[in-house]
């Protein structure tokens, strides 16, 4: 539990964490935000990055190292039975300022901060330090714990009354002081929206791989095509014409990563925290032949990640190049 002032001050810059003694930073935040004091006043914002800024030119480049060929083909494919996509046309990029779950994730990451150490000295670091994430590794985010950006593939529910972005996004829930609260519906964004039959619990399921992201995200137009729904029988002109995939890219706190080699089911599935269970702040599922084609990256704590942009994309069955020109400014 932390302690503040949340009734004269809903947004504090800083609060004071019991459990330590620690005062932890709130008032950092992308240098792109608002300046004006509707972040302290709690309002939630979206606004597009231009296209030619080089946080744009940043996404437009990740998204498309980040393919990987071997996923299953019946989901994910370019529209009009065009195949696997070898290229993510980056068309639009939103900004999602949202203070209150921005307020959570800081108080999340200045608790790890007073944990440093010891995150350093876990084998889990060591781990992936030794075999990195596909990411690349950015020098604005905190490595001290563990602090990465992966992918989030999402959309609107199979019968497209429901905006599973715009949910996840959202605050979605009164959490409690300890944000422990779960509520289990049919995406795998959060613990707020996770399956408790996913393979590693009901967590936040995450992807250093794009191409992996974009297995789960529906059609824009029929809202099929994505895992656990039907094929999608639609044109590319029908998806042109309706809009672009949307993904999200996160931020995530890792702090202590489990390093799953041997998966065993009960370490995971019932009513229980697996992370607390193992001693460890998040799980990673390396990829083994037979069990994970490619790597699974969770967090049990909604206030351990921060859904920061949303990236509006065409699926091309050619090679993208990443655009330009970018200006060359400072990220963060």
């Amino acid at each position: 539990r932390r302690r503040g002032v949340p009734l004269r001050e809903p947004f504090p810059r800083q609060v004071r964490d019991i459990g330590t003694g620690a005062w932890l930073d709130l008032a950092t935040r992308p240098h792109f935000w608002p300046k004006d004091d509707s972040f302290y006043e709690g309002v939630p914002k979206r606004f597009d990055l231009p296209m030619d800024s080089a946080v744009v030119g940043h996404i437009s480049e990740w998204i498309n190292s980040t393919i990987r060929q071997g996923h299953a083909a019946a989901f994910g494919q370019v529209p009009g039975y065009g195949g696997p996509a070898k290229g993510y046309e980056v068309v639009r990029v939103e900004v999602v300022v949202q203070p209150s779950l921005w307020r959570r994730y800081s108080c999340h990451m200045g608790k790890l901060k007073t944990e440093a150490k010891a995150i350093q000295n876990h084998e889990g670091t060591k781990y992936l330090k030794k075999c990195p994430m596909a990411m690349p590794q950015c020098t604005w985010l905190d490595a001290d714990v563990g602090e990465a950006y992966f992918w989030h593939g999402s959309g609107k529910s199979a019968d497209g009354s429901v905006d599973l972005i715009d949910a996840i996004v959202s605050v979605g829930h009164e959490p409690s002081e300890e944000n422990s609260e779960e509520m289990a519906v049919s995406d795998g964004a959060s613990s707020r929206f996770a399956k408790v039959t996913s393979m590693f619990g009901a967590g936040v399921y995450l992807a250093d791989i794009a191409s992996k992201a974009n297995l789960y995200v529906p059609c824009p137009v029929c809202h099929q095509g994505a895992y656990f729904r039907d094929p999608c029988h639609c044109s590319m002109a029908d998806v042109e014409k309706k809009g672009p995939y949307r993904m999200l890219l996160c931020r995530a706190a890792m702090g202590r990563v489990y390093v799953e080699k041997k998966y065993k089911e009960a370490r995971y599935k019932g009513d229980f925290n697996p992370a607390k269970k193992l001693g460890v702040d998040s799980v990673m599922g390396e990829a083994t032949k037979g069990q994970l084609a490619f790597r699974e990256y969770v967090v049990y704590n909604d206030s351990a990640s921060y859904p920061e942009f949303i990236v509006h994309y065409f699926r091309r069955a050619h090679v993208v190049k990443n655009g330009g020109p970018f200006k060359k400014a400072k990220l963060f």
